[in-house]
């Protein structure tokens, strides 16, 4: 899943939530698929491990605002 930050940042935090878990699940299933060599694009992995960590960066905000 690719998403600009931009459509991240239009997103609410319920929303997040889902595509976070959604995101988790897949990047597993990648991981697995690529021990059993049976992986054909492995750079698919990055990608959702980057796309995981912009997600994380996004929900953080949401808690620093209900900090703040």
């Amino acid at each position: 899943m690719e998403l600009s930050m931009s459509a991240i940042r239009a997103k609410t935090e319920a929303e997040l939530q889902k595509l976070l878990a959604e995101s988790q699940t897949e990047l597993r299933s990648l991981r697995v698929k690529a021990s059993a060599k049976d992986l054909k694009d492995v750079r698919s992995i990055r990608r959702y491990r980057q796309f995981v960590a912009r997600l994380l960066s996004r929900l953080g905000e949401f808690k620093q605002k209900l900090v703040a």
